[in-house]
């Protein structure tokens, strides 16, 4: 079972993917039946939550103290 440090590194290398797909083929904002798609709102969300998940995974990952001893 994947650890929670690992489930965060795939959701942020799976929204990654995604904006990687809109920005190759962006498209204009639209509406369709009454219901409006922006492509732009839709980026938006996807780097706000890349951003998210970023300080998410920095809090989980484990990190290290350095420290300098003083000889005498």
């Amino acid at each position: 079972m994947p650890s929670e440090l690992q489930n965060l590194q795939t959701a942020r290398s799976n929204i990654a993917a995604n904006i990687a797909t809109i920005t190759a083929k962006p498209k204009p904002t639209y509406m369709v039946d009454g219901q409006m798609f922006s492509w732009g709102d839709y980026h938006k969300q996807l780097m706000d939550a890349y951003r998210d998940l970023g300080e998410l995974i920095q809090q989980v990952q484990p990190s290290e103290v350095l420290s300098h001893g003083v000889s005498e």
